[in-house]
């Protein structure tokens, strides 16, 4: 029993990390549209609009990691609920 529970023990810090790290990564988003505010202005002032395409470039990039980071941490959370259950109805074998 002990086996299980430091199993779902470490599922649990597992998902705590994938947590902090769409955490992260929400803010790298969060600075990607300032960037992308700045490159705005500049644009306007004539800079040109490579900047923004860059930006956009990394904000779609940003979107599609965060994507893939919520389907493994919802794939943890139900490993993690599923052995829970198995260990609560003495399933273990």
């Amino acid at each position: 029993a002990f086996a299980q529970v430091s199993n779902g023990a470490a599922l649990v810090d597992t998902t705590k990390q994938r947590m902090q790290d769409i955490d992260q990564r929400i803010q790298r988003v969060n600075d990607l549209f300032s960037d992308m505010t700045a490159a705005t202005h500049e644009q306007t002032r004539g800079r040109g609009i490579e900047q923004i395409n860059v930006a956009i470039a990394q904000l779609d990039q940003a979107a599609q990691d965060n994507a893939s980071m919520v389907q493994q941490t919802a794939t943890a959370a139900q490993t993690a609920r599923t052995q829970k259950r198995r260990l609560i109805s003495g399933e273990w074998q």
